[in-house]
């Protein structure tokens, strides 16, 4: 099984073994986002269900900071769009996610 990726005109284009097809861009960001709100989501009802045992809920949010910081930078490679202040940003958003996570759950 062989995997090839590529971009042309506002489309990925995949070829798998014999197989190709083509995803438009709006479709590879509404799935790439779905997918982001539906971890984000879990992880809220994680943290919710968890409710008493702070060390856990920080797991989550740890867990939620460390898939925000690769799915954006995995995003963003794909985009070809990822530079180093992006990377920044995602590093930030993710740190202050993690600090307000220790600061809310570790008592």
């Amino acid at each position: 099984c062989r995997l090839v990726c590529g971009w042309g005109s506002g489309t990925m284009k995949f070829q798998i073994s014999n197989y190709k097809f083509q995803i438009s861009n709006r479709k590879i960001d509404v799935i790439a986002y779905l997918i982001l709100f539906g971890v984000f989501l879990l992880g809220a009802f994680a943290v919710y269900g968890l409710q008493g045992d702070g060390r856990a809920q920080l797991n989550i949010i740890l867990a939620l900071a460390a898939f925000y910081l690769i799915w954006g930078l995995i995003f963003h490679h794909i985009k070809r769009d990822l530079d180093k202040w992006l990377l920044f940003e995602y590093l930030a958003v993710a740190a202050i996610s993690v600090a307000c996570g220790v600061l809310v759950f570790v008592s």
